[in-house]
């Protein structure tokens, strides 16, 4: 097994910041990724978009709807963001 080495010079910076003074939770709060495959887990639509916070309130739901333009397409689906998408999607009609 290779052994890690720290760095013995020089900042790593995020946004200006300091990587070494901040807090490992605040960093993985504020964290995200962004897959080049997309993903759909079995379950609706909202319960996928809440997957990474699902305590967020329905404000914060819709605001992230918003966002990413997902309302446009959501609202032409009779249960909306209620509607049941099935693992990787395979219940979404391809139209």
């Amino acid at each position: 097994m290779a052994s890690v080495r720290m760095p013995t010079q020089g900042i790593v910076r995020i946004d200006g910041h300091d990587l070494s003074t901040i807090k490992l939770d605040s960093y993985r709060n504020h964290l995200g990724v962004v897959l080049q495959d997309e993903f759909l887990f079995e379950g609706t639509i909202a319960e996928n978009i809440l997957f990474a916070r699902p305590d967020a309130s329905k404000d914060r739901l819709l605001d992230a709807v918003t966002a990413a333009h997902v309302k446009e397409f959501t609202d032409r689906l009779e249960n909306g963001l209620d509607t049941l998408i099935g693992e990787r999607g395979v219940k979404l009609s391809g139209g």
